[in-house]
């Protein structure tokens, strides 16, 4: 079973609605470069050799017709955002699901190549970023207008919210129940920004430092936003540069002993790879995922103790928690 998601906006325009709204997966690749005598005879295809027969005479590549064709499978699930509404999608491929060229469609919506028989459920009611997986959100910002998402978590993800949000009058089909656990899987479910906003935030309960919302929109691959001890005058108020990276990929501490002159600090997490190092050079501090694991389910910061309010944790990363939370302990009753 393979996780899919489908590009479905293009420059001003969006087939989400239409897709919807016909039970299909769409993409173009539409044959719209054929000549106009050549145009007529589209209606005409009937199976993928005769629209290869005329698409290998206009495209160079056509990669993503030939996965939605062949490579898509029964039981794999696809998603979809709809940048009209800001909402993800999602559709389970069914076994009478099948390729066709719906040529009126290619003529009116450039969404002539076609998987029929999907069922499209919202993912949430929630029209922004906050409503999937960060694997999820991120793998729509760039690549192919069909391709897999490679992410630890998101099988399992995808499988369980079909469970919960398909409709059983339509689809009587159910993945098994997926093993998912806070502690393993926390990051996965986390976008790039999230781990960013828990390391800001750990510096702040941990250090009193406070960020500068203006730096963060500064581009710069040198560091996510700048950070100071307001407990400091002016004149010797030091910055404090963060550093994040989510997923495998390491950091080299050496790349940052410039920002960390004239007593400034520099904090590096990445959450799967590693600081290299970082105990060679002052000021820099690379700082392990688990503190930031433990600070973000700590109850006295995300407001399950009450007796000691510090509720400082974003509410997106509050709704992860309690969502692998409840699958855990489902999970673990179901083994009692």
């Amino acid at each position: 079973m393979e996780v899919w998601r489908l590009q479905v906006n293009t420059g001003e325009d969006s087939i989400a609605e239409y897709c919807i709204e016909n039970n299909v997966a769409a993409m173009g690749w539409s044959l719209k470069e054929l000549s106009e005598s050549e145009r007529k005879n589209i209606k005409n295809i009937k199976t993928f050799d005769d629209y290869c027969k005329y698409a290998d005479k206009v495209y160079k590549s056509y990669a993503s017709v030939k996965r939605l064709k062949e490579q898509v499978k029964e039981n794999d699930i696809i998603w979809m955002h709809s940048r009209k509404e800001g909402k993800y999608y999602f559709g389970r491929v069914k076994k009478e699901s099948k390729w066709i060229f719906n040529s009126e469609a290619a003529e009116k919506k450039d969404a002539g190549n076609q998987l029929t028989n999907i069922d499209w459920y919202e993912a949430s009611t929630r029209a922004d970023e906050e409503s999937v997986p960060g694997a999820i959100a991120t793998a729509f910002i760039k690549g192919s207008t069909l391709q897999r998402i490679n992410k630890d978590g998101v099988k399992e993800y995808s499988q369980l919210l079909y469970n919960k949000m398909h409709d059983p009058e339509k689809e009587q089909f159910t993945y098994e129940k997926p093993n998912l656990c806070l502690d393993k899987h926390f990051y996965m479910l986390l976008s790039p920004s999230d781990v960013e906003d828990l390391l800001a935030l750990w510096l702040y309960a941990e250090k009193g430092y406070v960020c500068i919302p203006s730096t963060n929109k500064i581009a710069t691959a040198k560091y996510e936003c700048v950070l100071v001890d307001p407990n400091k005058k002016i004149k010797k108020r030091k910055h404090i540069y963060i550093q994040v990276k989510k997923g495998k990929v390491d950091l080299k501490a050496s790349d940052y002993v410039n920002l960390a002159k004239d007593g400034n600090e520099v904090y590096l997490l990445t959450t799967e790879g590693i600081v290299e190092d970082a105990d060679k050079y002052k000021n820099i501090t690379a700082v392990n995922p688990d503190k930031i694991y433990k600070f973000a389910t700590a109850p006295e910061y995300n407001g399950v103790n009450e007796v000691i309010p510090k509720n400082i944790i974003p509410e997106h990363v509050l709704y992860w928690i309690e969502f692998l939370s409840e699958i855990e302990n489902s999970n673990k009753a179901d083994n009692n």
